[in-house]
């Protein structure tokens, strides 16, 4: 009995060990890059804001996980927190370079290398062709 006592010790001892290494690395994993779409938008332009929010709406919903969707308010009250997201985000020269062409849709690859923006409202497939491009990039 001793010596099986002495044997599972060992391995049990192997297997905590293994797990609790397994769930480090998963928890110490650095996300996986994706896709990046940003919209710009100004509540003030409510015509094209209303066509476009909708269909970035429903694009989120159909992409879930594999792209990432930001919404920069450009709206006068709220630039001062759109301004502070941009920059947490590393977007404040794009949104330097777009905040007078509201609406705006931005897509970035994965490395979040501007690919293609889209300025005023556009099809649902436009942004959709746009998206499948980066998302099928090699």
């Amino acid at each position: 009995m001793a010596m099986h006592r002495a044997t599972l010790l060992p391995i049990t001892l192997l297997l905590l060990v293994s797990l609790n290494y397994a769930a480090t690395a998963k928890e110490g994993t650095p996300p996986v890059p994706k896709p990046l779409v940003v919209y710009v938008f100004d509540n003030a332009c409510t015509l094209w804001t209303g066509k476009i929010t909708p269909i970035i709406k429903e694009l989120e919903m159909e992409y879930g996980e594999r792209v990432t969707f930001v919404s920069l308010d450009e709206t006068a009250g709220a630039k001062e927190k759109t301004r502070a997201r941009a920059k947490e985000l590393g977007l404040l020269s794009f949104l330097a370079d777009f905040e007078d062409f509201t609406p705006v849709v931005a897509v970035f690859d994965s490395n979040h290398k501007l690919v293609k923006e889209l300025a005023g409202p556009k099809a649902k497939t436009d942004y959709k062709v746009e998206i499948d491009k980066v998302l099928n990039k090699p």
